[in-house]
């Protein structure tokens, strides 16, 4: 098939390999931005040949530069998809290194033809935890000016698991100083790359004062889990009361897990393919109607849950399944990066209120870490304003009424600091920071960035001891942050109604 000619003032979207993600994404683009844009996919030739392809060719208006065995593009090609006036590039297989090799043929090629890089977005899945050093090496061996794109499925997925479940809304709180009366259960049935971001997300939004987090694994290699997470989450292993316990198989995962079903909040599932987790799931279901339970959730990662719930869904009222091919693979979630707005707004609010232009940050040129950091603000603004009350919250008018507000109930401002504490370090946790011990000694700071070590992760009652070594009142980060919880909101909410 002839690649497309690009009109002028056009938006060219090009994906490298024909695989049901891409489709999945092409079709949200052809959606959204259809008359301006061309969608051309490259890739092998027996790939463009079948039924599925010559289908949605035809909804989409897609094109194919196929090839045979080795990517060789010719400098026609080449030119032709660089002509237009926006490039976005797609690299989101589920073959990382491929990914990463694809993307970085793309960035040599554009340096060779001495095209404009700055009108290029790359978007790429690597799955490599050391990517980001990787990329600032290669970028300044071809060009620093890339808008490179880092897309991590299993945290897309996990978002979309905390559109759908808030662990604040299955707990019970004193409505006087917001005290959990209860602790916050999670089940995790096979520990993957989704259940653990998915299980993190739910952690950074579950940690509240007078509760501890509990969690139990099962899993078939629940030793090499426990040692997995020990070693890259030590943080994360401290803070929660973890047990790990082991199943025979994964067939037998409902053996192991019904008859201690109740006692859990939440249950997590990634079996590893759908129809292993909805068969589990089904299972648990069943458990759960039988005895009239509507407080337990099972959260099932399902990449095509349609295929098993949707034609009967009201069957499945405890079920809040994440990571569906048609929820992540999206322009929201992915071109308009709608799952971190939350943050970009957060860190436009803390750079207003900065009078030093030297501490401002730009959130282009953030790290993912910090990043994820604002996204955790944003996120739990809304479990800030439940625990005040939703009512109470809407007679406050603006940020001095709601700053007097908390004032006046010293306890409720107390152990929102705390639970404001609890969700910074719960946050740092789950991106494997862990506690920078004193030991007596002088420290020039309080955290090693390379080690991922901060003296701060403390309880919150332990704070006053490391504001004394370092001069600097931490407690007050905390206070500060429940202070700015109105003009957060104020900010979000404002966003969402442009």
């Amino acid at each position: 098939m002839e690649g497309l000619l690009m009109p002028d003032n056009s938006l060219s979207c090009v994906f490298f390999d024909n695989c049901p993600e891409h489709r999945m994404l092409a079709e949200s683009v052809s959606r959204g931005f259809f008359a301006s844009s061309s969608i051309e996919f490259v890739g092998p030739e027996q790939g463009f040949s079948g039924d599925v392809w010559r289908a949605f060719s035809a909804r989409t208006g897609a094109a194919a530069l196929p090839y045979s065995g080795n990517i060789s593009m010719t400098e026609r090609d080449l030119k032709r998809i660089f002509s237009a006036d926006s490039v976005k590039f797609f690299f989101l297989s589920k073959n990382a290194d491929r990914n990463v090799s694809l993307a970085f043929f793309a960035m040599d090629a554009a340096k060779r033809l001495n095209v404009d890089i700055a009108k290029f977005t790359m978007y790429m899945a690597p799955n490599w935890e050391d990517i980001e050093s990787f990329l600032q090496r290669r970028k300044r061996e071809i060009s620093a000016n890339f808008d490179i794109k880092l897309v991590n499925f299993s945290r897309l997925a996990a978002h979309t698991l905390s559109r759908k479940y808030k662990p604040v809304d299955f707990i019970e709180f004193d409505k006087e100083t917001a005290l959990a009366k209860s602790d916050f259960n999670v089940a995790v049935v096979g520990i993957t790359p989704n259940s653990r971001e998915a299980l993190f997300k739910v952690y950074q939004q579950g940690r509240f004062e007078g509760s501890a987090f509990r969690l139990s694994v099962f899993d078939v290699a629940s030793d090499a889990r426990y040692a997995l997470l020990s070693r890259k989450y030590p943080g994360f292993l401290k803070d929660v009361s973890a047990s790990f316990k082991a199943i025979n198989s994964y067939a037998s995962a409902g053996d192991a897990i019904l008859p201690k079903l109740e006692d859990f909040e939440l249950v997590i599932v990634d079996l590893g393919s759908d129809s292993a987790s909805a068969a589990l799931t089904k299972l648990l279901q069943e458990k759960l109607s039988n005895s009239g339970n509507s407080r337990t959730t099972i959260a099932p990662f399902m990449e095509n849950p349609s295929e098993f719930f949707a034609e009967s869904p009201e069957h499945f009222p405890n079920v809040a399944h994440f990571g569906s091919v048609s929820e992540v693979y999206t322009c929201d979630a992915i071109i308009d990066d709608s799952f971190r707005s939350g943050g970009k707004f957060v860190n436009a609010y803390y750079n207003s209120s900065k009078s030093d232009p030297m501490k401002m940050k730009n959130w282009l040129a953030m790290s993912e870490f910090e990043k994820g950091s604002n996204v955790s603000v944003a996120d739990f603004n809304s479990t800030f304003i439940k625990l005040i009350g939703r009512e109470n919250f809407a007679r406050i008018k603006n940020s001095e009424d709601f700053k007097a507000y908390l004032r006046g109930r010293p306890k409720l401002y107390a152990n929102l600091s705390r639970i404001e504490h609890l969700r910074w370090c719960a946050y740092l946790y789950s991106s494997g920071w862990d506690v920078l011990p004193l030991n007596g000694e002088i420290l020039a700071e309080n955290k090693d960035a390379e080690r991922k070590l901060h003296a701060c992760l403390v309880p919150f009652d332990e704070l006053g001891k490391i504001s004394e070594a370092f001069n600097e009142d931490y407690k007050k980060y905390d206070s500060d942050n429940v202070d700015i919880i109105f003009d957060i909101y104020k900010t979000l909410h404002s966003e969402k109604n442009r």
